[in-house]
């Protein structure tokens, strides 16, 4: 069964006020608000903190017999080789960067903007918030 585009615009925009808020209430500087609606219908949160995480928060809708979000989390941090302090293979070359990652699914929901709220502020934005380099346990070589 495929997304109702009116009801798919409704559920993000919902989302999309639920994110202002957590601006605001926040601070996030270096926000980016993104929306995405073909194929995959979504919408994300990202910003960056003074420790150069970078980081996201994004509502994914699912079209099952009931709409329902999943709440994804992100964070990573791109070093180039001289500042990593990591053991590297020889072969790769001397100006690399190297991604440091994590991804996380917090909750598959209804699409209620109560529930999503609740989930977005009290586990989505705590658990990627509170997130340092050590806790970023995928590596990725950028070249």
């Amino acid at each position: 069964m495929g997304i109702e585009y009116r009801t798919a615009e409704d559920v993000l925009d919902d989302i999309d006020q639920i994110f202002s808020k957590l601006i605001d209430e926040h601070d996030l500087d270096n926000n980016l608000l993104e929306r995405w609606r073909w194929g995959e219908q979504s919408t994300r949160l990202s910003w960056t903190e003074e420790d150069g995480i970078g980081r996201n928060i994004k509502a994914l809708l699912r079209p099952d017999d009931d709409l329902r979000v999943e709440v994804q989390v992100n964070a990573w941090k791109d070093l180039d080789r001289e500042k990593t302090e990591m053991e590297v293979n020889s072969d790769l070359p001397e100006d690399f960067e190297l991604r440091l990652w994590r991804h996380e699914t917090i909750e598959v929901a209804a699409a209620d903007p109560e529930e999503l709220q609740n989930i977005i502020h009290e586990d989505a934005f705590p658990f990627v918030q509170e997130l340092d380099q050590d806790e970023l346990t995928r590596q990725k070589v950028l070249e």
